[in-house]
């Protein structure tokens, strides 16, 4: 292990133990799983661990949430979020993501306060731009910790140190809420999450890693990770897609084939 990396794994053991006690918002990704494990190390039964349900996320992140947290030995509680439907989120507008986290962050302090524990903290880490991610100025302004960010590591070092560690998801991309499939401006409905919700099961249950369901109105358009796209043409599966995007509520199936994150 190289010293500058060593260096930032000691930071963030100091940042934790002087902490004293927190709750972890644990949404079952790499960083706040990797925050979750040293956080166990470092603090033991002062850091509890809790994941906020709502209809922004689908239930199944919430059961691999469960499962990632029951492997490494730490209870997490399940919490239901109702402050998602705020007008500030539901207007989906630019700012979107602020009141998100701010709402979310605000209910996670109250929770806090009710255990005892000093701090609330996430898993934004290093090349986490606040410019990309008005959420950020959320957690700025309601005091919330990023240790892994603090701590000046990044997604790559996290991932490295995940794998170390054994966590069998080191490598799992990215995600973001439902919300994100919905374009900026058009109004956030239970109707609209559910459908792209019902979308991407059947994305995940064919095996996709990585996958968008994008509402747009009527019709959907999918994407998967561009080595991937090739698979979605080939029958029966795009029979069986097509198949499963019309019962999920959707009149037309659209596939990106740039595929999902391609330039």
């Amino acid at each position: 292990m190289s010293s500058p990396m060593s260096s930032k794994r000691s930071r963030l053991r100091t940042l934790l133990s002087n902490m004293g006690s927190a709750l972890l918002a644990f949404s079952g990704g790499v960083d706040s799983s990797l925050l979750l494990l040293v956080g166990r190390d470092v603090l033991g039964d002062r850091m509890k661990a809790v994941t906020l349900h709502s209809p922004l996320h689908p239930r199944w992140e919430a059961e691999e949430a469960v499962a990632v947290a029951r492997s490494a030995g730490v209870h997490l509680e399940i919490l239901d979020f109702e402050g998602w439907n705020a007008p500030g989120i539901q207007a989906n507008g630019p700012d979107r993501c602020y009141h998100c986290k701010r709402a979310l962050m605000t209910f996670l302090l109250e929770r806090a306060r009710e255990r005892g524990l000093a701090w609330v903290m996430e898993g934004s880490h290093a090349d986490d731009d606040p410019n990309d991610r008005p959420g950020m100025r959320a957690l700025e302004e309601l005091g919330i910790r990023s240790p892994l960010r603090e701590a000046g590591l990044h997604k790559e070092e996290i991932r490295l140190w995940a794998k170390e560690l054994g966590l069998p998801h080191w490598d799992r991309p990215p995600r973001a809420c439902l919300a994100t499939r919905i374009p900026t401006g058009e109004r956030i409905t239970l109707e609209r999450l559910g459908r792209i919700e019902r979308a991407e099961e059947v994305l995940r249950k064919e095996g996709f890693r990585q996958f968008r369901a994008r509402d747009r109105g009527r019709s959907v358009l999918i994407q998967v990770d561009p080595d991937e796209t090739g698979r979605l043409l080939r029958e029966p599966l795009r029979r069986r897609i097509t198949e499963a995007m019309t019962k999920a509520g959707f009149q037309e199936v659209w596939l990106d084939l740039k595929g999902y994150g391609a330039a």
